[in-house]
């Protein structure tokens, strides 16, 4: 297993970063590690995304997040609305989880955690708190920002990127034996 204790998945936007998450969740289940956080379910090949959805890996529960549809109970960010109860739900999900889960996943920190809202205050509470492996999914083009903003030092974490061969970005986490 990796010795850092803390992983960033780093890619462009629609490059596969949710994808090469769920591979390593997979090699990590295999471990027998239990798995907690958020992630994006993954939409269906060929259909248009209107809606992004979070998943409680440890639950499977599952809440809205975002929809390129209006929704008048919504906040709007850019051309997005979002609800800020699912962000609510996360937010004491991960806070909850971090004592109970050998691994914690945050699918993902962006535009709306570094302008001070979304997941901002359970991330930075995080990132102080939990021992356990932290894997946090980040945009190639804001993790510099998000660095520097949460005070991450670079050389603490392992970057895997999903624009890179997956299965050699994979053994950087979880080396085959």
């Amino acid at each position: 297993m990796v010795e850092r204790n803390h992983v960033i998945i780093t890619g462009p936007v629609n490059s596969g970063k949710t994808t090469l998450l769920y591979a390593l969740y997979s090699r990590l289940d295999s471990l027998g590690k239990s798995i907690g956080g958020i992630s994006q379910v993954m939409p269906l090949p060929h259909k248009i995304k209107t809606d992004w959805v979070w998943s409680d890996q440890g639950s499977g529960e599952t809440h809205v997040l975002m929809s390129t549809e209006q929704h008048d109970d919504w906040k709007i960010f850019k051309r997005f609305w979002y609800n800020q109860s699912t962000f609510d739900w996360a937010s004491a999900l991960l806070l909850k989880q971090r004592s109970q889960y050998e691994v914690l996943t945050v699918d993902e920190i962006g535009p709306i955690e570094l302008s001070g809202g979304g997941l901002h205050d359970a991330y930075s509470t995080i990132l102080h708190t939990y021992n356990g492996l932290l894997i946090t999914v980040v945009r190639d083009n804001l993790l510099e920002e998000v660095l520097s903003y949460f005070g991450i030092n670079k050389d603490d974490v392992l970057l895997i990127h999903s624009q890179k061969e997956k299965e050699s970005e994979l053994r950087k986490v979880v080396p085959v034996e």
